[in-house]
């Protein structure tokens, strides 16, 4: 490899605070004493583990003829409990095929204080084993050896890509603490890049260096900039209740290559819009071509699918037919690579080959429909400000039917209008120039119902007999049918039983739809607990709500960093009918409650009576506003501090003195 030569003029220098231990110029197996002997640090008396120091180093050279892109990591860990160990286990993702990347100069070591002395253990290189994860991609992997509690270990390593110049996205928080944590990027004057940080904490250092250098003999002298980023004593992330995925909120510094410009290459912008992705996608062979040809998958369609009379019974049908012929393979794609016939043959595709499909086949009974570009929650949110093919997973689709915008994605095992909870993020692109836009995703969901009842008795011992009704549909539907596939009925209705039912039975139970995932599932059963109520004297106590209840709030921090994203609007309503023991009165019933959440958001309602002998209690909560930023946490948590408080109200039930 032919390197390039610097020379360095400093232009900016930005600094701020200190840091407890400055890391920027540790190079590999030095400075190694001081953390050894450390069992806490101040950033977090409580971690596991502590990242010591991240370093990227991003930079430009030949390897052979071939202008490459080099990733250096170099990483320093400490261990200071044994739960973290497996920290010591590295896995590295690469895109391997035509050998756009390979990884080499790999190196670990694991240092121990024996003796007083610093001892160190390498790892072999008989230790480090690459696999092929699918075509496309491979992995390499290693366990730096001899690593235990109170163990520095380090790695470090390069990835060389080849003619691709997509850098990827530089994080700087971590899932334990990171006491340093530096990216350097060097940007020769024939790359254009836009540069985004994404940053809420303050950089220790935010440095320009401008710099001339050479590719080596023969090619001239060329100038060039190298940005260097450090942060410092930055905490762990923080796992919190409905976020889509934490990397939208991770401190990052993202990449666009915004133009290649001479005297490398000839100028080529890479500026785009929406409208061009759009157009290019239209009339790319392997995206739009495949839904104007493909004709003959049209003849293996059932004719009895023409003589349905409504559109959505057409929908359903090809929905079903398509996922009965076609099996997803787990993977997403943007382009369908293969004909349509060929992937009939074959039983199998990816979500793209199946949707892209699904969207021809709609197109046949006269359904308009055509695809739609999401990005999934975990693969994180879109940014419109930078139009790129790169911000999605897959294409899903967006159909009119019977005059109403639904969603559909092939490689779901939910209904037809019902895609993957996964795919439920903020919006998705239409592809279609003629009525280009965004589209909102959450809007056009089906609503989510579940339903329970109960209709019970309660003996003077504290005995409830009785019965049990649920209905769902939607995603709570298919929640259950998911999990009635490994689970009985009585196992899904025990991991929503109250806290204080330790055993109870379920009889004659019944399940109707759960094959049939375009109708509403029910179940239902005789149940029995013994000894729920506390029956002290003349009096029984006893919580209503024996089954769906909130036991604790899901939000338990006082305050967040990130928004609630709920990934769909639901509605939970239980009933519960009470016939109370002969010669009993109610002496206390909790009071009605009805809590609202903002801008109609959703509601809480909480409301019992006595009638004729009978409890009659209806708990029903609804969230209609799926998001709520990070300021509105407080509203979004105390709604369901209410909840739980609510659903822990006590029924006082007294014998009469007749």
């Amino acid at each position: 490899m032919r390197g390039i030569i610097f020379t360095t003029i400093l232009v900016i220098a930005a600094l701020s605070a200190v840091a407890q231990v400055d890391y920027t110029k540790t190079k590999f197996g030095k400075d190694i004493e001081a953390d050894l002997k450390k069992s806490s640090y101040e950033i977090d008396t409580s971690a596991s583990s502590i990242i010591l120091f991240d370093k990227k180093d991003v930079s430009y050279a030949l390897a052979g003829e071939q202008l490459s892109m080099f990733e250096t990591r170099h990483r320093r860990v400490k261990i200071l409990k044994k739960s973290d160990l497996d920290r010591a286990d590295i896995a590295i993702s690469f895109y391997s095929k035509d050998k756009i990347q390979d990884i080499n100069q790999v190196k670990a070591v694991s240092y121990n204080l024996e003796g007083g002395k610093v001892s160190e253990t390498k790892l072999s290189k008989k230790d480090i084993f690459e696999v092929k994860e699918d075509d496309a991609t491979s992995k390499l992997s290693f366990s730096v050896p001899n690593v235990k509690v109170g163990t520095v270990f380090e790695y470090e390593y390069t990835i060389r890509t080849q003619n691709r110049f997509t850098v990827p996205t530089f994080y700087f928080e971590n899932h334990v603490p990171t006491l340093h944590s530096e990216l350097k990027f060097e940007q020769p004057e024939w790359f254009d890049y836009s540069i985004l940080n994404l940053v809420k904490r303050q950089f220790s250092e935010n440095k320009v260096e401008s710099t001339t250098g050479s590719l080596g003999p023969g090619y001239a002298k060329f100038s060039a900039n190298i940005n260097t980023w450090i942060m410092k004593n930055i905490p762990a992330l923080k796992e919190e209740a409905y976020v889509t995925t934490l990397n939208d909120y991770r401190d990052q510094i993202r990449f666009k290559l915004v133009a290649t410009k001479p005297p490398v290459f000839k100028y080529k912008s890479y500026n785009q819009t929406w409208q061009q992705i759009v157009a290019d996608l239209e009339s790319d062979t392997d995206f739009g071509g495949q839904l104007k040809g493909n004709k003959n998958v049209l003849e293996e369609l059932p004719a009895a699918i023409g003589s349905l009379s409504t559109e959505k019974e057409k929908a359903q049908a090809v929905y079903i037919w398509l996922k009965e012929r076609v099996k997803w393979d787990q993977y997403y794609g943007l382009y369908s690579f293969s004909s349509f016939k060929s992937i009939l043959n074959k039983q199998s595709g990816d979500a793209a080959d199946m949707n892209l499909m699904l969207c021809k086949l709609l197109r046949h009974y006269g359904i308009e429909a055509d695809p739609l570009l999401i990005s999934t929650r975990s693969h994180g949110a879109i940014e419109e400000l930078y139009p790129s093919t790169s911000a999605f997973n897959y294409p899903i689709v967006f159909a009119q039917v019977d005059g109403k915008p639904i969603l559909m994605n092939a490689a779901s095992d939910n209904g037809y209008n019902l895609p993957r909870i996964n795919d439920l993020g903020e919006k998705g692109l239409l592809v279609n120039s003629q009525k280009l836009g965004w589209v909102d995703i959450k809007e056009i969901l089906p609503r989510t119902n579940d339903f329970l009842s109960i209709r019970a008795a309660i003996s003077e011992t504290g005995d409830i007999t009785g019965s049990v009704q649920m209905q769902e549909n939607g995603y709570a539907g298919a929640r259950t049918r998911e999990a009635l596939n490994d689970n009985s009925l009585k196992a899904i209705i025990s991991s929503n039983k109250a806290e204080e039912v330790t055993e109870f039975t379920l009889e004659n139970e019944t399940v109707e739809n759960e094959n049939d995932i375009h109708k509403t599932l029910k179940c239902s059963g005789e149940f029995e607990i013994l000894d729920y109520g506390d029956a002290v004297g003349d009096f029984i106590y006893f919580n209503p709500i024996v089954f769906g209840r909130f036991e604790e709030n899901i939000f338990k921090s006082e305050t967040r960093s990130y928004p609630v994203d709920f990934p769909y609007p639901f509605t939970r309503t239980l009933q519960y009918f009470y016939d109370i023991p002969e010669g009993y009165e109610v002496q206390e019933i909790p009071e009605p409650v009805r809590v609202r959440l903002p801008n109609n958001g959703g509601e809480m309602l909480y409301l019992t009576q006595f009638v004729d002998n009978q409890l009659q209690i209806t708990n029903k909560v609804s969230v209609k506003n799926t998001y709520y930023d990070a300021q509105q946490y407080p509203v979004i948590k105390e709604f369901f501090d209410l909840i739980v408080e609510n659903q822990q109200g006590q029924i006082v039930l007294q014998k009469t003195s007749n």
